[in-house]
């Protein structure tokens, strides 16, 4: 569980629980040794394989100079809560909020950063990596969104190789979604699953969306289905 605006390191630095699921106890407590004031540390959370995945969204990075909020990914075990890696882009970039949301899924980590700004004003990306449990946790690609503002990244989920992204800025704030193949996330989606222009777009369940409905603020997946939120979206 994440506590971002928690006090640790600071204010607003943040921290994450981890609890039994059994009892019901505190197991962890996790922060990083280098959490700063407004990191918000635990704004996005993911378990898999043993390991807790942590955003720190605002989090700056001295790699050559001063990044500030960049963002950083922690991964720990849960297992004594030892730090195994601390996961960045390999291109960092002012306010692009890196680890603003995570999915962990076999031998898949992807992280969203929606305000990184190569393709665009807060057009977002999201970042794979090797997440194999003898892994480097190495970068294997950078995915860049067709178009600007949407903030692409916003929301990421993951299961059986394949992997979702939000951008619920797209098109005046409508909102999209994204499919890809997980296992080989190239710079072009594999299909738009969901985009909704001005009048909206149907699908079976016969929903219509509207400027500022943000559909693809979250999102999440299992084998057959896929959950997708929109919380501005006006309903009759």
């Amino acid at each position: 569980v994440g506590a971002p605006k928690g006090y640790q390191s600071g204010t607003k630095s943040g921290v994450a629980f981890l609890f039994s699921i059994t009892s019901g106890a505190q197991v962890l407590k996790l922060a990083p040794a280098d959490g700063a004031t407004d990191d918000e540390f635990g704004y996005a959370v993911a378990l898999h394989g043993g390991r807790a995945v942590i955003g720190a969204r605002y989090h700056d990075l001295t790699p050559s100079g001063f990044v500030a909020d960049a963002g950083a990914v922690y991964i720990f075990s849960c297992f004594g809560g030892a730090l195994i890696k601390k996961v960045t882009a390999a291109d960092p970039s002012a306010i692009a909020m890196f680890g603003h949301s995570i999915a962990a899924q076999g031998s898949w980590l992807l992280v969203g950063a929606p305000r990184e700004q190569e393709a665009g004003s807060s057009a977002g990306a999201a970042y794979l990596f090797d997440f194999k449990s003898s892994s480097s946790y190495a970068q294997r690609r950078k995915v860049l969104p067709p178009f600007a503002e949407g903030r692409f990244g916003s929301s990421v989920a993951a299961f059986g190789g394949r992997a979702l992204v939000g951008a619920p800025r797209a098109r005046n704030n409508v909102g999209a979604v994204f499919e890809y193949n997980s296992s080989v996330l190239t710079d072009a989606a594999e299909e738009v699953i969901l985009t909704s222009a001005v009048t909206g777009w149907v699908d079976g369940s016969a929903f219509a969306m509207t400027v500022g409905g943000t559909l693809g603020s979250v999102v999440a997946m299992d084998a057959e289905t896929i959950l997708l939120g929109a919380p501005q979206a006006i309903t009759y």
